[in-house]
């Protein structure tokens, strides 16, 4: 779904985020969306979030190819509503957007990636919240230019993870595809205890798709969090890519299932 020229003149990396959210959108049912600020790689709030919202949210508008609420009546109702922009969980943003009458509400998150920027936009469909899992995401990347390095506000290399390590499915990054992932084993003790339930792990993906740190973030106790940890070393991915395609290192979160049946 190509875009025009659009009249308020977006960068051509802008235009192709825009072009790929759309398409995607198009094949739902959904009317209209609202456009939140994106955040930085770690969930920081920079004016220039503000600011790519904006032009997301204007070339989308006068491309004509979906309603798009627009932001100063999206800061209205914050207004209202006595909250900050930066102050949002997704939660408030499903019932902001339910007043405002969007189908759809769009975020996401952008961070330095070499000497460019990458941007990731996560929509998620009012009727679909809540099912733990996105609607639809994509990635980009947006160069550089006199016009953005001016509405940064901040030098380039504060918009890099602060530990060093990029999050999936953020700033550009894609998320790892599992292609050997097998269900881990009940321990001996597991069966005859009979405890079910669901272990998280943080793992990260290197550029050859191997676990090489794994953490546990949410417990169901001492011996299947270890059963879930000896699965995982075994997991293999298809590693996470930049918006150039290449190949990097990510962190991740996991599920591992226990089920009795």
């Amino acid at each position: 779904m190509a875009f025009g020229g659009s009249s308020y003149g977006s960068s051509p990396e802008v235009q192709t985020l825009c072009e790929l959210l759309i398409t995607q959108i198009a094949k739902s049912n959904a009317k209209s969306l609202v456009i939140f600020d994106l955040q930085g790689p770690d969930g920081q709030s920079f004016a220039f979030g503000t600011w790519l919202a904006d032009e997301i949210s204007d070339t989308l508008r006068t491309s004509g190819h979906i309603k798009v609420i627009a932001r100063a009546d999206l800061a209205r109702e914050l207004k209202d509503r006595q909250i900050s922009e930066d102050a949002l969980k997704p939660e408030d943003k499903m019932r902001v957007s339910e007043a405002l009458g969007a189908d759809v509400f769009v975020d996401g998150t952008f961070g330095a990636i070499a000497d460019y920027i990458g941007a990731t936009l996560v929509a998620r469909n009012q009727a679909d919240y809540g099912k733990g899992t996105y609607t639809i995401m994509v990635n980009g990347k947006i160069l550089v230019d006199p016009t953005v390095r001016t509405k940064l506000g901040v030098p380039l290399e504060s918009l890099r993870p602060s530990d060093g390590i990029f999050k999936s499915g953020r700033a550009g990054m894609t998320v790892p595809h599992c292609n050997y992932c097998p269900i881990p084993k009940f321990s001996p003790k597991g069966v005859w205890s009979k405890k079910q339930g669901t272990v998280v792990l943080a793992l990260l993906v290197s550029t050859d798709g191997r676990p090489t740190q794994i953490k546990v973030l949410q417990s169901i106790g001492t011996d299947l969090d270890n059963q879930a940890i000896a699965a995982a070393r075994a997991y293999r991915f298809e590693p996470a890519v930049d918006p150039d395609g290449r190949p990097v290192e990510v962190l991740m979160p996991y599920k591992v299932t226990f089920h009795v049946e």
